[in-house]
């Protein structure tokens, strides 16, 4: 991480002669040379000590096998009238959107049983019969320290390495199997277990420097974002006429509700949900009582060229 010279001599030579090595980069804050009693500066750099881990934070998970799907679909056949009572034609398809995902995600929240679920921490080789395995370890040690009779430290040494033999196994094999799969899910799901900081970006190098401050991080993403885009000419007609045969208008598009309803039961339930944060399993169990609404929706955001703000 030493980018500068740390020695120079009377002919003007300067050479970089010390380095500082580290794994977790995001850590050093910064670093700069110090004068020194002859030709060769002092590194100082400002290492943080204390580290937190990388703790995924509670999430809520909604249960769907818990669920009642009779009393989601009656919900949902309420909700479609509410909705063409309020006369969602004298609406914006903005305002109609709103109304729409607010009370079915409140119908979620209301019929479907939730839990708050911890993230968890250990690898993802680090199996429940290796955790057993730690405890047990970990029991034995405190027995043969407490009696410090030769008998238990021998047993303690047996399970102890008993124990790093099962997890580098198991570490193993998951590689293995990472190595074999065609789910690049696992490999990065591994990746991140081996994550030693917790900055979800890493340190980036531009300039031959490497960055680990978050705004001089920022600043080269931006810059290199911003060199892929062509920059085009404002002055230059963007649209010029080509002279030639003309072909007929596109006649207006109709969109029906029983295709909007072979959509919704067709949907794939393990998939991620999107920024609207409806779920899935609620657009495919009431397929039938929801078509209507998205149908108008669909229909009224291409006849007015509009489209909700999220």
């Amino acid at each position: 991480m030493v980018d500068f010279p740390t020695r120079s001599d009377s002919l003007g030579t300067k050479n970089t002669l010390d380095l500082l090595l580290t794994t977790r980069p995001a850590l050093v804050s910064s670093i700069k040379p110090l004068a020194g009693i002859s030709d060769h500066d002092i590194v100082h750099a400002k290492i943080a000590t204390k580290t937190k881990p990388n703790r995924k934070p509670p999430r809520k998970i909604t249960l769907w096998k818990k669920a009642d799907p009779e009393k989601l679909k009656l919900s949902a056949a309420q909700l479609t009238v509410d909705y063409f009572e309020r006369t969602p034609a004298s609406n914006t398809v903005d305002n109609n959107w709103t109304w729409f995902s607010d009370n079915l995600c409140k119908i979620v929240a209301e019929v479907v049983p939730q839990k708050m679920v911890m993230g968890k921490n250990r690898p993802p080789w680090f199996t429940q019969s290796l955790k057993r395995l730690c405890s047990k370890k970990e029991k034995s040690y405190i027995r043969a320290k407490q009696s410090n009779r030769i008998e238990d430290w021998e047993h303690y040494c047996k399970i102890r390495k008993d124990t790093d033999k099962r997890i580098r196994d198991s570490h193993r094999k998951y590689v293995n199997n990472i190595m074999e799969s065609e789910n690049p899910k696992s490999f990065w799901r591994y990746i991140r277990s081996r994550r030693k900081d917790k900055t979800s970006i890493q340190p980036l190098k531009a300039n031959g420097k490497l960055l680990t401050d978050d705004q001089d991080k920022a600043r080269t993403l931006s810059d290199q974002f911003e060199s892929i885009f062509t920059k085009e000419d404002l002055n230059r007609e963007t649209n010029p006429h080509i002279s030639g045969e003309t072909y007929p208008e596109m006649p207006p598009i109709t969109i029906g509700i029983e295709g909007v309803r072979k959509l919704l039961q067709n949907i794939n339930v393990s998939e991620a949900i999107g920024p609207d944060e409806i779920p899935n399993q609620m657009l495919k169990i009431a397929a039938n009582e929801l078509a209507p609404v998205l149908q108008q929706l669909f229909q009224q955001s291409i006849d007015s060229s509009d489209l909700p703000l999220d």
